[in-house]
């Protein structure tokens, strides 16, 4: 495939964005926090996945509860990790002009800092309700969680990808 290279400028980092950045690692650090403050009163056995509807469908010890912060630091550091790339190595759905270059690059990073954000956000309420379920406090997910979570993902995709200009 023939592809054009695409313009090669530098985004730096705005306001807006170290401020997303700030938060998005506030969540990762309270996605240990969390674990780390209950860990004592967690019984022996805790729920590790939750079916579709919310309810938990498989258990496991309580050194589980540990597997959600290590999955949302992989994911914070990978996001963090492509937010660091030039732009120009990305794919768009779009053509990318000289002109237009400095706002699309600006709209995919900005994106994928909104992602990184949201799952962070995500991933702090799978582990609070993981650690209310094994404490006996709820008996699973809301009902709403899988649609929040597929529009955390979806949304800052179709947002900044074919809307925002």
């Amino acid at each position: 495939m023939n592809q054009e290279k695409l313009p090669d400028i530098e985004i730096e980092p705005t306001q807006k964005d170290k401020i997303i950045d700030a938060f998005a690692l506030l969540f990762l650090a309270l996605l240990f926090l969390l674990p780390l403050a209950y860990f004592s009163y967690l019984p022996d056995r805790i729920p590790t996945h939750f079916n579709a509807a919310g309810q938990p469908d498989d258990y496991g010890g309580k050194n589980s509860i540990w597997l959600l912060p290590g999955v949302g630091l992989f994911t914070y550091l990978m996001f963090s990790y492509i937010n660091k790339m030039k732009p120009s190595n990305f794919s768009y759905p779009t053509k990318i002009t000289p002109e237009n270059a400095a706002s699309k690059y600006r709209n995919t990073l900005e994106m994928l800092r909104w992602m990184k954000l949201l799952l962070m956000v995500l991933f702090l309420y799978l582990v609070w309700m993981t650690i209310q379920a094994g404490l006996g406090n709820t008996a699973g997910l809301h009902s709403w969680f899988i649609w929040v979570f597929l529009a955390a993902v979806a949304v800052p995709i179709v947002y900044f990808g074919f809307i925002k200009k």
